[in-house]
């Protein structure tokens, strides 16, 4: 066996990029992250071969002094937590400056940062993780920070990207649910150029929708509001009749964080399948919040996961929370002709069989209810055929 040593700073500088750097959209997501955290109203990202010739991410946030930029090319530098404690409550979307060093290492990269009410800002150059230039220039106030040749001293990861425009894809869906999670927020982004995503500040989360798919979806959804327990789901959901045959157009929000979860996802999808097809999924855009120490943000070095201390009852929570949208009168349509004996619709709940439900997590009160539920619909159909004949 080789004996045991330590490795050298620049291949642990590209171990620890491999971690947070997977591909184009890795570097797009972590850059407007620090740009939203730094209080940014604006920001623009301009692209050039989906990532991988430029990323430049460009705010109007508060941007850092020279000394921070410095400190920010460093690993483990940060100023959004101290202590060991402020890790159970995590409230900034990422960690000031963690992802710098692991998206300057494997790049060429700029730095062009001034904090506001200065007119002389900090430019650090560099490559492979490395500083060449530090200069001291005048600048608009806020942080710029551009990245050329993604992975050109990494040519293995490099081969495995997909095409530019499935790499391009993949990073739209990914500014567009961080869009949805920030209404307020101005997002433009260019694509050699050319505008591919630009979502102005909208006033409600239906607006913001509006210009990102089309104001004619955004006006169908229905309002999502429930509370249970410490859980607050709020949020649109779109009607069946306007399902996709994806699960693109489902967007997640837990605490102003855009997560992947696969259980709220599916508790999401479980309160419509009475009513769709397996092959069909909804148009939603969903915001959870409950206390920060509930849910813990730092399970993935990306921050694209969480967990949560109750997980059923976040996942009922969102089941619930689209199950009384859709009993709404606007999604109650005639099914096969059949109404009550008043004449009205007869409309079972919608309600899964316990089984179906990723878990286990439907109450005994809610399976009663759908027995009962299918009882009334039997009754009805009877009705109807006696009608008939």
């Amino acid at each position: 066996m080789n004996p045991i040593r330590l490795l050298p700073d620049h291949l642990i500088n590209k171990i620890a990029a491999g971690e947070v750097v997977e591909r184009p959209a890795s570097v797009v997501k972590e850059l407007v992250e620090n740009s939203i955290d730094a209080g940014a109203r604006v920001i623009t990202v301009e692209l050039k071969d989906a990532g991988r010739q430029l990323i430049r991410v460009t705010d109007d946030g508060a941007g850092m002094r020279s000394g921070d930029v410095d400190m920010a090319l460093r690993r483990h530098a940060t100023s959004k937590i101290a202590e060991e404690g402020d890790l159970a409550a995590i409230a900034t979307l990422g960690f000031r400056g963690e992802a710098l060093p692991a998206i300057c290492a494997v790049s060429r990269f700029e730095i062009l940062s001034c904090p506001r009410g200065e007119a002389v800002g900090t430019l650090v150059r560099g490559a492979g993780g490395a500083v060449a230039d530090r200069l001291d220039v005048e600048a608009a106030p806020g942080t710029s920070v551009e990245v050329q040749d993604l992975f050109f001293n990494t040519p293995a990861r490099l081969k495995f990207l997909r095409s530019a425009p499935a790499e391009l894809a993949f990073m739209l869906r990914l500014l567009q649910g961080i869009a949805l999670s920030r209404p307020n927020l101005h997002v433009r982004v260019l694509h050699h150029g050319k505008p591919v995503l630009s979502a102005p500040p909208a006033a409600t989360l239906r607006d913001r929708i509006g210009a990102l798919l089309d104001f004619e979806t955004a006006e169908a959804m229905l309002d999502v509001e429930h509370l249970q327990g410490p859980v607050r789901v709020t949020g649109l959901a779109a009607p069946p009749q306007r399902a996709r045959g994806n699960r693109d157009e489902i967007t997640l929000i837990v605490n102003g964080r855009p997560v992947r979860d696969t259980a709220l996802a599916q508790g999401l999808i479980e309160a419509y399948r009475p009513m769709l097809p397996r092959h069909q999924f909804p148009v939603a855009a969903l915001l959870v919040e409950l206390p920060l120490p509930e849910v813990d943000v730092n399970v993935h070095p990306t921050k694209a996961w969480v967990r949560f201390r109750s997980p059923r009852l976040v996942q009922e929570a969102v089941f619930r929370a689209v199950q009384d949208a859709l009993r709404s009168q606007r999604v109650v349509q005639p099914q096969q002709g059949l109404v009550s004996g008043s004449g009205d619709l007869d409309m079972a709940p919608v309600l899964p069989p316990s089984g179906d439900f990723p878990g286990g997590v439907v109450s005994a009160e809610s399976q009663g209810a759908l027995r009962r539920a299918r009882e009334n619909a039997c009754d009805a159909e009877r009705r109807a055929r006696a009608a008939r004949l």
